[in-house]
């Protein structure tokens, strides 16, 4: 005021002062009359605690360049109200973002989200809608509702720091307008009470670690572009990440480590196509032992792990897709023929009935290498079984014809029906057995009392020396030896105890020597017998004491009604 006549004023900053009421538009709390001024995308907005006791409060839109919030002040968005930021955001005092407000990013250049912006103080919606410059992180940021990129010039920068989202997420384009550079220890969590919703509209979108924490509802991921790859580790702590919207979306985990994936668990799984890397610029599984916990919305969680056995070739392919999916009509209503871990009947009883996995590889490479794989079931209803394993049935095939179902590998006594074991899946390397299958778990009416890893006679000075190694037992008491001059008729001619009551798991060797004179062709075969006196047989062995330096060739082995043999 100069001699009576006010001296105009176009300041590039003004102060709070909530002189008339908390009504943030109103121009009169804003600086000192005469020289009051509103914020606006030229002028920076200081929020002070007020001398009135009077707190700024957001009712409509209005546009700020940069907003600081000092301690002890509170700023407050109403409902619907929306908060245009030119240029920073800070905030050293209180934040009060009702349910349906906005802060929406608009500058030209470069801008920050500083101070305390979690908790209490998140803010509920908030949009990036530029035409120039990036949005960065420079602290966590909560965002009770939705977080939203608008165009393809809107770029957000999580810049190593935690972001959780209680709403939706939706970006324009992938990595150009999410970026992850400097992220080492960035991490987006998805947090809220309802389902949400996450939409890449275009291009891959990468997140370095991603957090499932959400006490209800489901993480739905939505349009052709919003798979997920996530860089380093994928925590599921509790909500399930539905990826069925369409086939070809998943959860990618990029890291080939068993912790690339923790804290699964029946409220918390992927429920849909979960991919990991398995080999990549020379880097691969052999020797780990990695989970995929899936699962569906009829059967639940349904975990899986393979065991890549430490051995063999370096993996030509470079990721396994894994998922699965509850039966369509009725199971199979038997599993496939064996005679195994010495005998089974898979094929007298239904396939489990909740349902089955798929694993699908990359379509490049095959894999030269065996595996163990486990299956752990969840509620299925129609067990009957006293032994299980694993069968597969080939991509595509129909899942629900018992005729698509086969055995490869080797079975495991131990199994259980909640922990279905089989081991040694393609040790004959073979792109039918790499994977591009199904898995099920078919159940035996017969307990599975030993697993036989071999069997052989052998001339031994003028005797024969019987060896046989049993990889586990169960309840296994002892081993008859029996004997034939002709390969029909045998007869008893020693015992070898067993491991007896309860289960071996590790490898055990035994031996008899049949000390009778050996100067034919001589046959021998196990008889196991359980502690309950129930009994299984072995396959049928043949030595040629005439010539020891002869090999003989019996067929079919294993033998059942006849047997073959040629001197090689």
């Amino acid at each position: 005021d100069w001699m009576g006549s006010p001296i105009a004023s176009n300041p590039s900053s003004v102060n709070w002062s909530g002189a008339v009421d908390t009504n943030f538009t109103s121009v009169s709390n804003w600086g000192t009359a005469p020289c009051n001024a509103s914020p606006s995308c030229t002028v920076d907005a200081y929020i002070n605690a007020s001398t009135f006791n009077r707190n700024p409060t957001i009712n409509s839109t209005v546009s700020v360049r940069n907003v600081v919030i000092n301690s002890g002040a509170t700023l407050r968005l109403k409902a619907n109200a929306v908060l245009e930021v030119c240029g920073d955001f800070t905030n050293n005092g209180t934040l009060i973002a009702e349910p349906g407000s906005v802060v929406k990013f608009i500058g030209t250049v470069n801008q920050f989200i500083n101070g305390s912006v979690t908790g209490a103080n998140a803010f509920y919606h908030l949009t990036v809608d530029k035409t120039a410059g990036t949005v960065l992180l420079n602290a966590n940021t909560d965002i009770a509702g939705n977080f939203t990129t608008v165009t393809n010039t809107s770029k957000f920068n999580i810049n190593n720091k935690v972001m959780k989202i209680g709403g939706n997420f939706t970006n324009v384009n992938g990595v150009t307008t999410f970026l992850n550079t400097n992220y080492a220890n960035s991490r987006v969590e998805f947090n809220g009470l309802n389902n949400q919703y996450f939409t890449n509209s275009a291009g891959a979108i990468n997140l370095n670690r991603v957090t499932m924490n959400k006490p209800s509802g489901k993480l739905y991921l939505m349009g052709a572009n919003s798979s997920i790859a996530v860089d380093s580790v994928l925590t599921l702590t509790s909500g399930i990440i539905d990826t069925r919207n369409l086939p070809a979306l998943e959860i990618y985990l990029k890291w080939i480590n068993a912790g690339a994936i923790v804290g699964y668990n029946a409220g918390s799984y992927i429920d849909g196509n979960l991919k990991r890397q398995i080999y990549n610029f020379g880097y691969d599984v052999r020797g780990m032992l990695l989970d995929w916990p899936v699962g569906d919305s009829i059967s639940g969680y349904q975990l899986a792990n393979i065991l890549f056995s430490p051995a063999g070739p370096t993996p030509g392919v470079s990721y396994l897709i894994g998922s699965f999916n509850s039966w369509t009509g009725f199971p199979p209503a038997v599993g496939p023929t064996a005679s195994e871990c010495v005998f089974a009947t898979y094929d007298a009883i239904p396939i489990f009935d909740h349902g089955y996995w798929t694993f699908r590889r990359a379509t490049t490479a095959n894999y030269n290498g065996n595996y163990k794989m486990t299956l752990y079931n969840n509620n299925y209803t129609n067990n009957t079984g006293v032994g299980w394993t694993i069968a597969v049935a080939d991509l595509p095939s129909n899942v629900n014809a018992p005729a698509s179902w086969r055995l490869t590998g080797s079975c495991v006594t131990t199994s259980l029906a909640n922990n279905t074991q089989r081991i040694a899946i393609n040790a004959t390397a073979s792109a039918t057995n790499f994977f591009d299958l199904y898995f099920a778990t078919v159940q035996s009416l017969t307990p599975l009392p030993i697993e036989l890893l071999s069997f052989t006679a052998d001339p031994y000075e003028d005797n024969v020396l019987c060896k046989w190694v049993t990889a586990s037992e169960t309840n296994n008491d002892y081993f008859e030896v029996l004997r034939s001059t002709d390969g029909v008729d045998f007869k008893k001619i020693g015992i070898v105890y067993g491991y007896g009551a309860g289960t071996s798991t590790t490898n055990r060797s035994y031996q008899f020597i049949d000390d009778e004179e050996c100067n034919s062709i001589r046959y021998y075969q196990l008889r196991q017998v359980d502690t309950d006196l129930k009994f299984t047989f072995s396959d049928i062995v043949a030595v040629n004491c005439n010539n020891k330096d002869n090999v003989i060739q019996l067929y079919p082995n294993p033998a059942t009604n006849s047997i073959t043999l040629t001197s090689l």
